[in-house]
């Protein structure tokens, strides 16, 4: 007699060939939506099940290229020496600028915000008041007063 079967589909169960290839999109920068698309899977199923290697992929597939360039370094490879200095250089100032933030106080004058936006129109509105208020004949309030005669 055949055991019976639930409704609906099975349950997804994980592969370590999944987990592999996961942790590689993700330390390559693919979206989340783009690997769960060629694991056939939908990506609600992909954040629960593989949630570690979508947080930690870039930096494990990035810890182990730096092994194997330092292998292959100590084994006498110039290019791999070259590629280990690189990364090495880039992490450490990336971390250095990581600390001149983090280090930063508070007394650093804030900055100016931006200037606001003035269109066209509002600054030909702009350019003709200051005209007038600076220049003497176009300017009511700076012509000498009429004199009367008696």
């Amino acid at each position: 007699m055949k055991a019976k079967r639930g409704r609906g589909r099975p349950a997804y169960v994980p592969t370590v060939a999944a987990m592999k290839k996961v942790e590689a999109l993700a330390a390559a920068g693919i979206k989340r939506e783009a690997i769960a698309h060629m694991l056939e899977i939908n990506i609600d199923t992909l954040e629960k099940y593989y949630r570690q290697e979508l947080e930690t992929g870039k930096d494990v597939i990035r810890g182990k290229l730096a092994l194997a360039l330092h292998k292959k370094g100590m084994e006498g490879n110039v290019a791999a020496i070259k590629a280990f200095m690189a990364l090495s250089d880039k992490d450490s100032a990336l971390r250095d600028a990581e600390e001149a933030s983090r280090n930063l106080t508070g007394d650093v004058e804030p900055t100016a915000p931006p200037p606001k936006y003035v269109g066209k129109k509002e600054q030909a509105l702009a350019d003709a008041k200051s005209l007038i208020e600076t220049d003497d004949l176009l300017n009511p309030h700076s012509l000498p007063e009429a004199t009367t005669l008696q």
